[in-house]
């Protein structure tokens, strides 16, 4: 999906089933960001345009016995801040110089699971070479976010927001919560306008507040099979927008959005809720007609849309991405004869991404308004990361 901030969702053209939420308003923040710095609008987003203290390990790829290389999996950890009572895991710039930045307290961030294996075994699928290994699992059956593996994203302090009605994402127990076997990511609607600080940069009002997590700085992995197990809202009406998404680690190696990737293996529609609709963004996707499946959708003969549990994966290779909704394949795309300048392929996709989820509003013609049921929740049953090899 691709905002003021992030890019989310599908950018489309007026045959596709909506206007681009996130991505509008991120080709927007680009081009006023472009006058002014090198920070892309992600940066913004995780308020990485700060300066902080880090330091960054990394697990480079092992070659293999025909010069090639092996998937990687990189862990970065981050200084907390010491200047605000806020302590934080977001910061990308590394200076002599420490200031605070978003997300939630700065964790011991363990080492990747290898070796280990996920709560219930492998991908559905094959792996592409040697065997599956485990390197990231969340069950979600505590009473509280894992902060060693997730950060709430939060308005304030990033300015992050969604579409045209802005929700203020902020940490509450109304719009991030872990109860029950399952992490809860909502959208609400507040009795009367409220200010939320850091929306439109120096903060403004709004009506709504809204719930997303991230690995970033957490959990980060280049490629292998990423499945999450969710429960999207119950309703057909317009309104709400859900992403399962995963975003380049350093969002500028290749220049602005979408040069240096994104991979939205699952993004809903709630006045298309029986369908998925996974989009992949990168220099020349536009013209690249297996990276989406607009304007028809994704369907699966066992989904359960609106208030049901499916599963969405995506299956990632240096060569090849493909997206999966309940086992059943949604797009391969072998997408290097598409991508164009500034990039050369296997350019973007050949650095470690991390993971998001995201609760959002809808806009254009899944518009928000006075019949969009709130709250609305997102459920999440699990997330579990392999890597091949």
């Amino acid at each position: 999906m691709a905002l003021l901030v992030v890019t989310v969702v599908v950018v489309g053209s007026p045959a596709q089933p909506h206007s681009s939420p996130l991505a509008t308003e991120n080709a927007s923040f680009d081009q006023t960001d472009a006058a002014t710095s090198t920070c892309g609008p992600l940066a913004h987003l995780l308020g990485a345009c700060k300066t902080a203290t880090t330091t960054t390990t990394t697990t480079s790829p092992a070659t293999t016995a025909s010069g090639g290389t092996t998937p990687s999996t990189t862990t970065i950890r981050s200084s907390p801040s010491t200047t605000s009572t806020t302590t934080v895991t977001s910061t990308r710039v590394t200076t002599n110089t420490t200031t605070s930045a978003p997300g939630a307290s700065a964790p011991t961030i363990p080492q990747s699971a290898s070796g280990r294996a996920c709560k219930h075994g492998t991908p559905p699928v094959a792996a592409p070479s040697g065997t599956w290994t485990c390197t990231f699992d969340d069950e979600f059956n505590g009473t509280a976010l894992d902060p060693t593996k997730w950060a709430p994203q939060l308005t304030q302090f990033s300015g992050y927001t969604t579409g045209t009605t802005k929700p203020c994402y902020v940490n509450t127990p109304q719009t991030i919560s872990e109860s029950g076997g399952t992490l809860n990511v909502s959208v609400i609607r507040l009795p009367k306008m409220a200010y939320c600080k850091g929306l439109d940069y120096f903060g403004a009002t709004s009506r709504y507040e809204a719930g997303m997590v991230t690995s970033y700085k957490l959990f980060s992995q280049r490629y292998g099979y990423f499945e999450m197990r969710a429960q999207t809202p119950s309703t057909t009406l317009s309104g709400l927008q859900e992403t399962l998404w995963l975003y380049p680690l350093d969002e500028t190696l290749y220049g602005k959005w979408p040069n240096s990737g994104e991979i939205d293996f699952a993004e809903f529609y709630s006045d298309l809720a029986s369908k998925d609709y996974p989009i992949l963004h990168f220099p020349g996707s536009t013209n690249d007609p297996n990276a989406n499946v607009v304007p028809n959708g994704c369907a699966a003969a066992s989904a359960t849309p609106g208030g049901g549990f499916n599963t969405y994966a995506v299956l990632w290779t240096p060569t090849s991405i493909s997206t999966y909704f309940n086992g059943v394949k949604c797009f391969t795309d072998t997408y290097g004869s598409y991508v164009t300048n500034p990039d050369t392929p296997p350019e973007p996709f050949n650095q470690p991404f991390f993971l998001n989820i995201t609760a959002a509003l809808g806009m254009g013609l899944n518009a928000v308004n006075m019949h969009t049921p709130m709250p609305a929740t997102t459920k999440i049953d699990w997330v579990r990361v392999w890597q091949y090899g």
